[in-house]
């Protein structure tokens, strides 16, 4: 960056000697220094922040909207002789470079079976094949993280529902003890809740009701 300011000031220079002859005032190399460090930051933080709203808009239009405005956000930096044509160029391709790992990050994140699969066809135009090695590992990585994720929340919740089940038959054997106990157990009952019994009770139960005995 200082090379930078330096290119700056000596291009300027003569302009300012000459402003600085005809009007008595002395130039300052620190003053015009600290606006071109102004200026090249906020161009760093504007691309920066338009790589971050690429990730999230919601379409085509709105993404190419806000490739235009870096370009003109860059371009502009030159026009006022804040940078280089060639640091232009640069900063373009490495905008574009990290828009399409911007795309690429939120595909692997949403649907990473997906984003391996363009990967593998080479859609992310841009991408060297250094980064399609780097985020091919990532997406397999995701795909089998969600996988995992899925068989633990499977597991969870068929554990939950055997719970459930158990609970379900326990309350539901106790009432048709009780029943036996009052002489009110009737052979409705136990086809009724046949489901919500456990095995042994059913046969428990049925036996009782059919021998005319009671717990």
């Amino acid at each position: 960056q200082g090379s930078v300011n330096t290119a700056v000031w000596k291009k300027f220079q003569p302009k300012f000697q000459e402003m600085s002859a005809k009007t008595g005032f002395q130039i300052d190399a620190n003053i015009l220094q600290r606006r071109v460090d102004r200026s090249r930051a906020e161009l760093d933080v504007g691309l920066v922040e338009l790589t971050r709203q690429y990730g999230i808009a919601e379409n085509d239009a709105d993404r190419t909207n806000i490739t235009n405005m870096a370009r003109t956000l860059i371009e502009g930096r030159v026009q006022g002789n804040i940078i280089s044509q060639v640091e232009a160029t640069n900063l373009s391709q490495k905008f574009t470079s990290d828009i399409i790992e911007t795309q690429v990050r939120q595909d692997v994140f949403l649907n990473p079976a997906a984003a391996e699969g363009n990967l593998l066809q080479g859609r992310y135009k841009g991408l060297t094949p250094e980064k399609i090695v780097v985020w091919l590992e990532r997406a397999k990585a995701k795909i089998e993280a969600d996988l995992a994720k899925t068989a633990r929340l499977a597991d969870r919740e068929e554990r939950l529902a055997a719970k459930v089940l158990t609970q379900r038959q326990n309350a539901t054997a106790k009432d048709g003890y009780q029943l036996l106990a009052t002489n009110e157990l009737t052979m409705d009952w136990i086809n009724a809740n046949e489901d919500n019994l456990p095995k042994a009770d059913f046969k428990t139960l049925l036996d009782k009701l059919t021998s005319g005995d009671t717990v």
